[in-house]
This record gives C-alpha cells, structure tokens and sequence, in this order.
C-alpha cells in the first residue's frame, strides 16, 4: 500500500475462482462454516467443519486458530461425531490434536467455538480477515506447519438485520426474519474468507459493468464511492481486454482509514483509504490494487511473502501502462508524473538515504535488522518496480507486455522465481538482464554516469568521455549539441564502462538521459532532475538539495514543485536573502501557473516580509490574487497577508 500509509494496503493479495480445468486437478480443504454475531457485536458463534481432499495423503493434527485470549472452544469432533483430545498452544494459536489413537486418518474435523470480536475505533466496523484484520475460523496445517493456501469454502451467517454485511464470497440478499439476517456464500480456490461488517454500513451492488463490484461504506461517503466503482470498473475493462480474462467473479471495495492514503487487496475485495479521494488518484489506486490479482495469487510469489518484489514491479508495471493510456501519456511520461505511485521518487529516497537496498528481505529479516524506514514501498516497490521497468524498456512495451500475457498463463496458481523471468526476459532480447539483476537486488547498485570535455593539445575539436559511475549494466544514452553541425546521438553500452566521442568542434551543450528514460541523478531530463530534488527534500540532504536546486532554477522554466521545495527550505532556515533572491535569478517566482508557484510566491512574500520590506511582500502576494487561489492554498494565503499587512509587534 502511502506516503508510507499510502502503500500500506499493498502487502497481500487473494485470488477467487480458478480458470476452467484448473479446479479438476487440485486437491484442498473444503470449508463449511457458519458465524453468529451476537446482538451487541461483541461475539461470534462458529461451527467449522473442514475436511481435506480426497488426493491429500495428510492427517489433520493441527489448526491454525484465531489468536483471541477469550475465545472458548466447545468441542472438537471427527468425521463421524466423535470427540478428540486437543491442546491448545501458550499463545492460543494453535490447536493440536493429542492422545487419538486412530488407526485411519483424521481427514475431516468438526469445531464449536465462541469468539470474541472487535470494532476497530479507527475504520468503524469489524475487519474478519487476513492480514489486516483478525481471522475468524481454523485453517489446518500441512506437515511443514504452514496453513494451507487455498480452500473451497461454504459460509452461512446470521447477523442483526441492521449490520451492514459484505464477505469475500461478495454480497448474497440475506433472509430477515425477527430483527435477524442470514445469508450463505459459496466461493472456490481462495486464500481467505474475509469479512467487513458494522451498523451504520451500507452495501451497495454495481452490477452494471464487466462484472459485479459491491461497495461497502457510510452513507455519508456514497458520492466518493461511487466514483470509487466507477474507476474499479473502468479498469477492470481495461485488464480484460488487455490481458484477456479477470481472476475473479466479482469484487468489492471498502470504505478504508480516514487518515490514510491509498489501498489495500484482500481476497475478492479491497480497501480505499479516505485522506486521498481525488479523481486522478482513485484511478490510479484501483487500477492498482486490481493489479495484485493478477500478480500476487494468480502468478505467485516465489517466496513466503504473498507479494514481493517480483511480483509488486509486475504489477505496477500493468498498472502504469492502463494509466499511460488512460491519460494519452507515453510509459516513461507516466513513470516520471507525480500522484500516481511516485515509484521513481520513493526509488531516488532510498538512494539519497543510503538505506539497505536488498531487494529479497523477508519481512521477519527487515524487523531483525531493524529497519527505520518504509522497505516496503521504497524497495520492494519502488526499487523492484524501477528494475522492471528498466529491462522492459530494452525489449519495448508491446513484448513485454505479451511475455507477461504467457506468465499468466503459463504459470496460474504456481510460483514465479527470479531466475524464470530473466530466462524470459533474456529470450525476448534482454540479452544482459541476468547480469542486471544479479547487481539490482544487491544493496550497492547503482546506475550512474558522467561526461568529462576533454581538449586535445593538438588535432582540433575534443574528446567527450563518457564513464560509467554505477555497477548496474544497463545502456545510458546521451546527445551532444554541435551547434550548426546539428545533434549526435550516443550510447554506453551496458557491458562498457567508458566510451570516447571524437568530436571535430566544441559542443553547445550535452547531456545523459534526454528522453528521461533513466532514474539517476546525472540525467539531462527536467522531469527526471525535479524528481531526484524532490528526493533531496524529503530526506533533508539540504547539503545538495540546496544548490542543486538553485541550478537547476536557472535554467528549467515552470519548476513550480522545485520553486516552492526552495523557498520553503530557505525561508524555514532563515535565509532571507537568498529567498527573495530568486525573484531576480529564477524565472519560475513570481507566476500564478499552479498552486506550487503560488506557495512559492507566498514564501518569498515572507521573506521579504522578515526583511522589513513590507511593500514589496504586499506587492508580489497582489500578483497572485483570485482563481489561482483553491481550497487550503486559500486560506493560507490570507493568512500571510495578515502576517505581512499587521503592525509589528512590540
């Protein structure tokens, strides 16, 4: 899932039904459960009966149990009603059977239990689900003492007739009857059968696309998730005429954390969070979160993790293509636009920070070590999804995009390992993908070059040497301005670490990167520069932010975000002076372009302000003055020209 917040709903995806011919092959638990919430919400009643299939040659021995201190369990049975001897763990989690002695295999269990439950404060509702919520029913454990992945289930609950109800086996018309509700659901191959519910919640059905969306929210938030199942079914049509099928029969989405930003994938639906309900991010979050379907639990991990970092970059990759075409943008355009994932940013902060860049940590070796930042989102997607990005760059977006329609359909339900995907990637003429990654996983890679002018004593002209500072072998273009001679193209090849141009005059100008292909710091593109200052800022490296970006002022125009990032900076520092010198040597302050001009102009009002030059403050805030004031900007912007206009105080 942002900005740490944003991402937190990124962690884990599930898938719903299996393509035809998959089912006939596959052997897993089968689920028959049913719950009572009671009339306070404060517990359930549950009977569980699982049983193994037919091709399974396990025992049941142990089960997976929700971790509650208060839970009671009744009783424990066997296929034919008969009661056997259980132990339940120190940490209340894991229910062994102990003492039966059985001759045959105990292949289907029966349990009876009370379960307390709780209303989380924050969301307002009961989150019965993995992994954000707290798990209802028992999952049997294989010999390796892992629950099993998937499971066929049959669910039947009863519930107030004034709870809202939504469940992975989406929404079924409940039967009232005396103030009660029940309903049952029946969903095959999934992971988990999560469910939301509260009083004051709502569900409403959208059936009107390619497939069902159910959305579950507060009446006061109906106009915001409206839109929500409008963005999910516009995307969804795009992933099936794009990829040719959709992993699931339905899907909801959920009302999320108020003060969170962004989403997050369960099994058959997922979570919007409320801090970021703009149009153009919804776009993005669910196109997003829908992506994980795809690549999570159709196409599996190859790890313990349900989603790492392979594939999270597959699908950002997808999800940034829908977006590119959404938006008329082409892919490099739409990786380097802000708002929408920011990979390239939270990429270029775990670089400035210097933080552990391993792409292939487990999330119990990131606690070990003890990590202080956000690994998720800045590695596992920021860095996996630029590496992806990088390669499929090499062999152009319509092979990349079919050599990702033979995974999924190649690899359904099965893992993917690293290995595989640069045997592919390697086949579709990515010829140094190996060599890519054995250096992109590692904490030290670095993909960087610089150009150094180099005057022969004698012959005329010059030399330009282009050496590679990275480890990482990948290509960096690059041109040379030869004025009336017109404009040279060249490249460092990956397996080079230095190339030399013989040029006959000397160059204008000349640059790495210019079509703002590549993240580094040394690229030509204004785009891919803001973004790597951006970095600088948010990791308060004012040491290079500071005159990297007055640089890059001088000669970049329409620079609000850097125009502001600056002003702000210096002004919060108390260098006066050089804020208002950007007045004279930038040409992005003062302008009334967008909203980060405008801060950019409030903040050199300030400083002239804290110079005693209250005029001159009044004077630039006139200049943007009226439409170019919106919401908060608004507000703000009154209050500093209180601040300016008010007698000083004594």
């Amino acid at each position: 899932m942002g900005n740490s917040g944003r991402y937190l709903l990124i962690l884990i995806a599930s898938l719903a039904l299996s393509p035809p011919g998959v089912a006939e092959c596959r052997s897993n638990p089968v689920y028959t459960l049913s719950g009572r919430f009671d009339e306070q919400g404060s517990s359930m009643e549950v009977t569980a009966s699982i049983r193994l299939g037919p091709d399974d040659d396990a025992s049941i021995t142990r089960l997976s149990i929700p971790a509650a201190e208060d839970m009671v369990v009744h009783e424990v049975l066997d296929a034919g009603g008969g009661e056997l001897s259980w132990a339940l763990s120190p940490e209340g989690t894991i229910l062994s059977l102990t003492d039966n002695d059985r001759s045959d295999r105990i292949s289907s269990i029966h349990l009876r239990y009370t379960l307390p439950v709780t209303l989380d404060e924050k969301l307002g509702y009961y989150q019965l689900c993995e992994p954000t919520g707290q798990r209802w029913f028992p999952k049997p454990m294989t010999e390796e003492g892992k629950p099993y992945p998937w499971g066929d289930y049959r669910v039947t609950l009863d519930f107030p007739e004034d709870m809202g109800l939504l469940t992975s086996g989406g929404y079924q018309v409940p039967d009232r009857d005396d103030g009660r509700s029940q309903t049952t659901y029946s969903v095959q191959w999934v992971q988990d059968f999560g469910i939301v519910a509260a009083e004051g919640f709502v569900v409403e059905v959208f059936d009107d696309g390619a497939l069902p969306v159910h959305a579950f929210y507060q009446q006061e938030y109906r106009e915001e998730f409206t839109l929500v199942v409008r963005r999910t079914q516009e995307a969804i049509s795009w992933y099936l005429n794009t990829y040719g099928f959709f992993p699931q029969t339905h899907m909801g989405v959920i009302q999320g954390h108020p003060q969170w930003g962004g989403g997050f994938p369960l099994t058959n639906m997922f979570m919007v969070h409320l801090a970021n309900l703009s149009d153009d991010f919804l776009s993005f979050i669910t196109a997003h979160e829908l992506g994980h379907y795809y690549w999570g639990l159709h196409v599996l991990s190859d790890s313990d993790l349900y989603l790492d970092w392979l594939m999270l970059a597959n699908g950002i990759w997808i999800d940034q293509l829908y977006l590119s075409q959404r938006n008329e943008r082409t892919l490099p355009q739409q990786w380097r636009a802000s708002g929408n994932g920011d990979w390239f940013l939270d990429y270029f902060k775990a670089l400035v920070s210097n933080y552990d860049q391993r792409l292939d940590l487990t999330d119990e070796e990131v606690l070990e070590i003890g990590l202080d930042y956000d690994y998720n989102s800045l590695i596992r997607h920021g860095k996996g999804a630029t590496g992806v990005l990088l390669q499929s760059q090499i062999i152009g977006t319509e092979a990349f995009l079919a050599m990702q329609k033979r995974i999924l359909a190649e690899f359904t339900h099965s893992p993917l390992s690293v290995s595989e995907f640069v045997d592919r990637l390697m086949a579709a003429g990515a010829e140094d993908a190996a060599e890519f990654f054995a250096v992109w996983r590692r904490s030290d890679a670095r993909l960087d070059a610089v150009i150094d002018l180099v005057e022969p004593a004698a012959a005329g002209g010059c030399n330009l040497v282009v050496r590679r500072t990275g480890n990482v072998p990948y290509p960096i273009d690059g041109i040379v301005d030869l004025g009336a001679a017109g404009i040279r193209e060249f490249r460092l090849e990956a397996d080079a670490s230095i190339d030399t141009l013989h040029l006959a005059v000397m160059p204008a100008s000349f640059g790495l990167d210019p079509d703002g292909i590549l993240p580094i710091s040394g690229s030509m593109h204004s785009d891919q520069r803001a973004l790597w200052l951006t970095a600088l800022y948010r990791q308060k490296r004012d040491d290079l932010f500071i005159p990297l970006a007055q640089a890059h002022l001088k000669h970049n125009e329409n620079q609000g975000l850097i125009s502001y990032y600056l002003a702000r900076r210096l002004y919060w520092l108390g260098r006066y002076e050089e804020v208002t010198a950007l007045l004279d040597g930038n040409r992005a302050i003062p302008g009334i372009r967008d909203q980060y001009h405008c801060l950019a102009t409030i903040y050199t009002a300030r400083a002239l302000n804290k110079l005693g030059r209250q005029h001159a403050a009044s004077d630039l805030l006139d200049t943007i003055a009226g439409d170019a004031l919106r919401n908060d900007l608004e507000s703000f912007y009154k209050r500093i020209r209180l601040e300016i206009t008010s007698p000083p105080s004594r």
